[in-house]
């Protein structure tokens, strides 16, 4: 990364606990918030606990992802339904991954550090391909 990722999330586990970790965490209280935060900060990662006051965490991540601008932002659901139908409902909702809680701060930073890798890996590629596109133009 040249510039440190932005996550926002409802969750606070990683805030709480993020000491020496190389993100930008946003917190975020209610959906509406949250609506407006993505607007606002393009954060690299969402983190999106189910039970949000107001809008739960699926119907925002179908908002978010009604987005063209934001379908590429990982979004990883949080919940403490450890159910099949729960994570068919996140995946379904656009969802990138699912956590159910209990969970350790150590595995949340796996599968965030995991996301963050995979969209890191897409930034570079697509810089690759306008960079080999620029070069075939300027050859004619």
């Amino acid at each position: 990364w040249t510039t440190v990722p932005t996550i926002l999330q409802r969750n606070h586990k990683l805030s709480e606990r993020r000491v020496n970790l190389d993100f930008s965490v946003f917190p975020i209280t209610n959906s509406v918030r949250a609506l407006m935060w993505v607007s606002r900060i393009q954060p690299d990662l969402i983190l999106l606990d189910v039970g949000m006051p107001s809008i739960d965490g699926y119907e925002l991540c179908r908002m978010i992802r009604g987005n063209e601008q934001f379908k590429r932002i990982p979004i990883i659901m949080v919940t403490g339904n450890s159910g099949g139908l729960n994570r068919s409902m996140a995946m379904d909702a656009g969802a990138s991954d699912y956590v159910t809680k209990p969970f350790t701060s150590e595995g949340l930073l796996t599968v965030v550090k995991r996301h963050l890798q995979k969209l890191s890996e897409h930034s570079q590629m697509n810089s690759a391909l306008k960079e080999f596109h620029a070069h075939r133009l300027i050859q004619g």
